[in-house]
């Protein structure tokens, strides 16, 4: 699961010393746009940590593709290169 939750507190604009919430927010891109829902505090728990599971496979994937590259690099002949090539990502 992608995206960002983020916890809001409205303050009052007449009495400065009265606040609302905490309320939580998801935001998240589909196709492109912007997606925002509100959260319980139950969800933000259970929603924050498949966003951090998500962080580290999205992460271990990344190291993946960089190693699989060396190896094929270091074990297959081909044209000499004069520089080392990026490296995937």
């Amino acid at each position: 699961m992608q995206g960002t939750i983020t916890e809001r507190t409205i303050v009052s604009s007449e009495d400065k010393t009265k606040s609302y919430g905490p309320y939580y927010q998801w935001t998240r891109k589909v196709r492109a746009k912007t997606v925002t829902a509100n959260l319980s505090p139950f969800q933000v728990r259970k929603f924050q940590a498949a966003i951090d599971n998500n962080k580290k496979l999205e992460q271990t994937v990344q190291d993946m593709r960089v190693l699989s590259q060396k190896i094929c690099e270091a074990t297959t002949i081909g044209v000499k290169k004069r520089k080392p090539g990026p490296i995937l990502g």
